[in-house]
C-alpha cells in the first residue's frame, strides 16, 4: 500500500488497523528559506488516545495528516519514516486543509467548559532530550468561565487568514542589547532549540545573541516578558526576514518555564500569563 509514489488503493477510501486512509492528497510545508521541509501524504481519520497510565482520553475521528514521505527541500534529501510526527495544539488550521486541526478542538467536553487548554509553568528538572517526568496538572483540557475572565491571563485575540484560519501570531515588540524591532511573535512548545527573532533592519543574515543578552518582547495587550540569554538556556538568534522568508519571530520552549499559556479555541484567543 505504501510506495514510494504515495498510497496506493482502489476506491476513494481504505481503512487499515482503525484508521480511513482518503484518496484526497495533499502537502506541507514545514520551515523558512534556510531549511525547508515537505510532507507528502493523505488526508485521514482515527481516533487519538492522549495519556498514559497515570489517565488517559480517547478522542473519536480526528481529521489527520497521513505522509508517506518528508523531504529536506533544501538538501534535496529524503528523512528516515517518523521524522515529523506532530501532536499540533495551535489554533487554525492546516495547510493540507481546514479539517486538519488540533485533536483537541475536537475533544467533546463537558458542560459549562469551553473547547481549549491551559499549560501550568514547565519544570525544567522534568524534562531531558531522553526522558520526561509525570507532572500532574500541567495540562488542563477545557475551560471554565474564570479560566477566561478572571485567572490572570492576557487575552490576545487572533486575526483570520484564508491560508490557515486563526494563526496563533501576536502582534508585539521585541528589544534586544538596545535594539527594537515590530515584530509577529509565535511562542512555540515545539521549538526546543532556539528564540528566533525576526528583524528586517538585521544586516547578517542569521546571528546567535551573546550570553547575557538582555531580550524583552511585549505584546499589543500589554503582556510583557523579559529574560537573559546563557550558555545554557534562552538561545536566541536575529534573522533577516528577506533571507529567512518567514516573518515570524518564534519563541522557544523556555518560554513556558516562565510563562502560563492559554488557548481558547471556541473565541480563537491566546491568554498569556506571567508567573
Amino acid at each position: 500500500m505504501i510506495t514510494a509514489d504515495g498510497l496506493k488503493f482502489t476506491g476513494d477510501s481504505v481503512v487499515v488497523n482503525g484508521i480511513t486512509v482518503t484518496s484526497k492528497t495533499a502537502i506541507m510545508s514545514y520551515g523558512d528559506a534556510t531549511g525547508l521541509f515537505k510532507e507528502y501524504g493523505n488526508l485521514a481519520y482515527t481516533s487519538v488516545t492522549i495519556g498514559d497510565a497515570n489517565g488517559s482520553i480517547n478522542i473519536k475521528r480526528v481529521p489527520i495528516f497521513l505522509y508517506y514521505k518528508i523531504k529536506n527541500i533544501t538538501t534535496n534529501t529524503t528523512l528516515p519514516p517518523h521524522s515529523a510526527d506532530i501532536f499540533g495544539v495551535a489554533t487554525g488550521y492546516s495547510y493540507a486543509g481546514s479539517s486538519i486541526q488540533s485533536p483537541l478542538n475536537y475533544l467533546t467536553l463537558s458542560a459549562g467548559l469551553k473547547k481549549g487548554f491551559k499549560l501550568a509553568l514547565l519544570n525544567r528538572n522534568n524534562f531531558s532530550t531522553t526522558s520526561a517526568t509525570f507532572t500532574a496538572g500541567l495540562l488542563s483540557l477545557g475551560l471554565t468561565q474564570e479560566d477566561i475572565s478572571s485567572s490572570g491571563f492576557i487575552m490576545h485575540p487572533l486575526s483570520f487568514n484564508s491560508q490557515t484560519g486563526y494563526a496563533p501570531v501576536i502582534p508585539a515588540t521585541i528589544t534586544y542589547n538596545g535594539v527594537s524591532t515590530a515584530a509577529q511573535v509565535l511562542f512555540d512548545t515545539g521549538n526546543p532549540q532556539m528564540t528566533i527573532i525576526e528583524n528586517k533592519l538585521e544586516t547578517n543574515s542569521l546571528g546567535n545573541l551573546p550570553v547575557n543578552s538582555v531580550v524583552n518582547v511585549t505584546t499589543n495587550k500589554g503582556f510583557s516578558y523579559t529574560y537573559t540569554t546563557s550558555a545554557t538556556s534562552n538561545f536566541t538568534t536575529i534573522q533577516n526576514p528577506d533571507n529567512s522568508k518567514d516573518y515570524r519571530s518564534i519563541f522557544s520552549i523556555d518560554f513556558f518555564i516562565d510563562n502560563e499559556y492559554l488557548t481558547n479555541y471556541a473565541d480563537n484567543i491566546i491568554g498569556l500569563k506571567n508567573n
